[in-house]
């Protein structure tokens, strides 16, 4: 058998059929036949995409979606190439490198903590402050013996006599026997006698008799005693009697 004489027939029927073919395009533009069809929503590709993955699809932050042009195919036998969504998506550090530089973009420093200030610990006493070194014992008793020696001290009677320790017998002016001066005392009366004490007592005494006077301007008082039977006088202290 030959094929040679078909195909004249088959042409002549593909001409046929193209001319059915476009007769029934003119019969459908000619509004014969209404079909309602639904319309259908064509999305570029990669709007539904993140933004990180849209800007690699688009070709970057500058260029949109009608620029993006899909990448061809490798020919047989050629090494396929990775494509922007075959790529990883560069980190932070790398983006923020790239934009302000290498020297910026670094390594945070620690933030400073601010020293805190702890107030030094200060003593509290329940005491009040001294104004003056309390003075020792032996002051405090020489201080006495001497009250009436430091302050002006005048003593009149018909008869005195002063006790003393052989250290003030050295200051003691005896004037006839009258009148007996120590330091600021002064003793008036018609018999008036010193004596110095060997009993190994530290007492300033004085022993009076026969309407006695006795005046003593001391800093905390004064002291006017008048018509006394007896005055006896102790170092601070004395005792009238009428």
């Amino acid at each position: 058998m030959t094929r040679g004489p078909a195909r004249p027939a088959t042409r002549a029927r593909a001409a046929v059929l193209v001319v059915l073919g476009a007769l029934g395009v003119a019969g459908g533009a000619t509004g014969c036949v209404t079909e309602r069809q639904k319309s259908v929503a064509i999305l570029e590709e990669g709007s539904l995409a993140p933004p990180e993955a849209r800007a690699a699809l688009v070709g970057g932050a500058g260029r949109g979606a009608r620029g993006y042009r899909r990448p061809r195919s490798p020919a047989s036998g050629a090494a396929a190439t990775t494509t922007a969504l075959d790529r990883p998506l560069p980190a932070v550090t790398e983006v923020a490198t790239a934009e302000l530089g290498a020297d910026v973009v670094g390594e945070r420093p620690a933030p400073e903590v601010a020293a805190q200030v702890v107030p030094a610990p200060f003593k509290t006493s329940a005491a009040p402050r001294a104004h003056a070194p309390v003075a020792d014992v032996a002051t405090l008793e020489r201080r006495r013996r001497e009250t009436f020696l430091a302050c002006t001290t005048t003593i009149r009677a018909e008869k005195a006599t002063l006790f003393v320790p052989a250290r003030y017998a050295a200051e003691a002016v005896l004037t006839g026997t009258t009148r007996l001066t120590l330091r600021h005392l002064t003793i008036d009366a018609k018999t008036v006698k010193l004596v110095v004490r060997t009993d190994g007592s530290d007492d300033v005494s004085i022993s009076a008799r026969g309407d006695v006077s006795f005046h003593a301007d001391r800093p905390a008082s004064l002291i006017a005693e008048e018509g006394l039977k007896l005055l006896l006088v102790r170092n601070d202290g004395y005792t009238p009697l009428r």
